[in-house]
């Protein structure tokens, strides 16, 4: 079987492809599996590491004014469709399924124009422009939230499979996790500003980490993004911060063992992503959620709502964020055990642990 899997831009495309890639593989020992991506987000690093090879096409997104830039993506629109193409061609797929990010379009467009089975996977509670764009084409859309169906009209068909979550945090084991690392005799914090690294958290975690650091009360783990990489260590040290002084923090580009960590965290501090929250509810972590403001139909807010609603999670709005208010929701969560326990709680009520499965079947469905 040859599978041809579509995603990029962010981890939060990526890491489900690779998820759903992994899983037809431990059916399908003798699957060939390959990915399609951008030079432009993070597929080519997160793809290749985890051992899968990936083909690389030109296409990427608009931005709202009229600039050069918008040239060169119409240029992209048209290019894109020979390389996609090209690659078909090359590899004769079974089956091509996509996640999401624009290399998904002229991939599964062109799939399907074949009578390809095509599938594609809708991570949140409102569908990207590419899955609206396809869900007239493919022959089925997987959704994560039951909310997504009035919204994809003139479907073939909808399956409603959860998001796929990587096998390896299922099965993460807090006490192993723990040891492993070396971090047995306090809680730890975990922290992430998102896979390409969002500003305004960065920011103010910079002022969180000069705040607390000399407490020395807890380990912190804090991932800046591809992105933020590039300036918050030097800020960090304009503040005061020396890391050599400060072993307890760690302050990294971007989380390679994120199925460990998590499992080891006490408190994790995070954006709303649908594929982070699923994770989080897998283990049945209590989190402090700070919903990005500049998403599509402010998905990551809804994301984060069904969390907090039943108690499974805080919200911070990030208009409203702040190293003194981190300080203050972190701290209440590390003093409180009990608090801790019930949310991890509550979020595991929200975990749907067979998505691989689901999706799995829905894939073999459409085989001809």
């Amino acid at each position: 079987m040859k599978v041809l899997m579509a995603g990029g831009g962010t981890a939060g495309h990526i890491n489900p492809a690779i998820a759903i890639a992994k899983h037809i593989r431990s059916k399908h020992p003798d699957a060939e599996v390959r990915f399609v991506g951008t030079h432009r987000g993070m597929e080519e690093d997160l793809v290749k590491k985890e051992g899968f090879p990936i083909d690389f096409i030109d296409i990427r997104g608009f931005k709202r004014k009229l600039t050069l830039y918008n040239l060169g993506s119409i240029k992209a629109v048209f290019t894109s469709q020979k390389e996609a193409r090209d690659l078909l061609d090359a590899f004769r797929p079974d089956v091509v399924i996509g996640t999401g990010g624009y290399v998904s379009w002229p991939i599964l467009h062109n799939a399907a124009k074949r009578g390809i089975p095509t599938a594609i996977h809708e991570q949140n509670a409102f569908p990207g422009l590419t899955t609206r764009m396809l869900s007239k084409e493919v022959d089925v859309v997987m959704i994560s939230f039951d909310a997504v169906r009035p919204k994809l009209d003139k479907c073939r068909r909808i399956e409603l499979t959860g998001n796929p979550i990587r096998e390896e945090v299922i099965f993460a084991d807090s006490v192993k996790a723990k040891e492993s690392l070396g971090m047995t005799d306090k809680p730890i914090v975990l922290s992430f500003a998102g896979s390409l690294g969002a500003r305004v958290m960065n920011e103010n975690f910079i002022s969180f980490i000069t705040k607390t650091c000399a407490d020395r009360k807890f380990y912190h783990i804090h991932a800046t993004g591809t992105r933020g990489y590039l300036w918050v260590p030097d800020k960090l040290k304009e503040a005061g911060f020396d890391a050599g002084e400060y072993p307890d923090v760690q302050v990294k580009e971007y989380i390679y063992n994120m199925p460990e960590l998590l499992a080891a965290a006490d408190v994790v501090v995070c954006r709303s992503g649908a594929i982070t929250l699923s994770e989080l509810a897998a283990q049945g972590k209590c989190a402090i959620l700070v919903p990005s403001p500049n998403v599509t139909n402010d998905h990551q807010n809804y994301n984060a709502r069904a969390f907090s609603d039943i108690g499974a999670a805080k919200i911070i709005d990030e208009s409203n964020l702040s190293g003194d208010l981190l300080k203050s929701e972190i701290y209440a969560l590390l003093d409180d055990p009990e608090k801790r326990r019930e949310m991890g709680e509550k979020a595991r009520t929200l975990a749907v642990l067979d998505s691989n499965e689901r999706i799995y079947e829905t894939v073999k469905s459409i085989l001809k």
